[in-house]
């Protein structure tokens, strides 16, 4: 029963030094206590004036047998750092030792991902489907649908230059744009009708911006294989309007 009123009191007293910490007027130690109350009883000062009691109290406050609540703080801190920190003799640590390099995976047999093959071909259609789809989704704004056809070739990419993407015509004169009527076949041209035609397909072709001059050498090559054996066809029908409007003409001289 003793022991457990000792611990009951040491807790209390513990307990009771933490809470002066936190409060603001100072405690006086037993000492200072002792000594002013020894002299009371042997000796009557006389009366202080206002000025000698404040400079008293100032003294008081300023001596070194007060215990201030900040200092019992300090101490409650120091004891926390001192109770959270280990001690110094404590057994430092060991790093266990490093495993030994058996040498069992080697990266001699392994292949560069740029030459490995995809093993299943569904992953590789998802994955060109998933970039399809992304790539193909509608703008949000105009701007977006602009940058779109940009990309496209269908606008113009900034500055606007008129001779933009046409690299491989940079070196091609001018007037192999204008002049195709060397491209054609002389055969073709005895022949009225073609040549009249053949004459309105260059005209057409020179003011065409979009064709290099490749693309309407391959348009008129195009026209000559298709009517190369249509010409007598055409010759005909030439003939046979020649007759016809001849013989319109003498029926309205005999009607006459």
């Amino acid at each position: 029963m003793v022991t457990l009123y000792c611990s009951i009191f040491s807790k209390f007293h513990i307990s009771f030094d933490y809470f002066k910490c936190l409060t603001v007027t100072p405690y006086k130690s037993l000492k200072t206590k002792a000594s002013k109350q020894f002299t009371k009883k042997n000796h009557n000062p006389k009366p202080a004036t206002k000025l000698q009691s404040l400079k008293g109290v100032s003294d008081n406050v300023d001596s070194t047998d007060i215990i201030k609540s900040k200092d019992l703080l300090w101490d409650f801190v120091k004891d926390r750092e001192y109770l959270g920190n280990p001690s110094s003799t404590s057994s430092p640590f060991i790093d266990l030792p490093s495993p030994v390099n058996l040498k069992i995976f080697t990266d001699k047999h392994v292949a560069h991902a740029d030459s490995c093959n995809s093993l299943n071909p569904v992953f590789d259609t998802v994955e060109n489907l998933e970039a399809s789809i992304l790539s193909c989704a509608s703008p949000n704004n105009q701007f977006e649908e602009w940058l779109k056809w940009t990309v496209e070739k269908k606008m113009w990419s900034f500055p606007i230059n008129n001779e933009q993407d046409w690299d491989s015509e940079s070196d091609v004169p001018f007037y192999e744009h204008v002049f195709l009527e060397n491209h054609l076949n002389k055969d073709h041209l005895k022949c009225k009708p073609l040549a009249s035609f053949l004459e309105l397909v260059c005209n057409g072709l020179s003011q065409n911006p979009h064709y290099s001059v490749n693309d309407k050498k391959k348009h008129l090559e195009w026209f000559s294989k298709f009517f190369d054996d249509k010409i007598s066809q055409i010759n005909a029908s030439v003939e046979e309007e020649e007759y016809m409007a001849n013989l319109e003409k003498v029926s309205r001289g005999i009607s006459t």
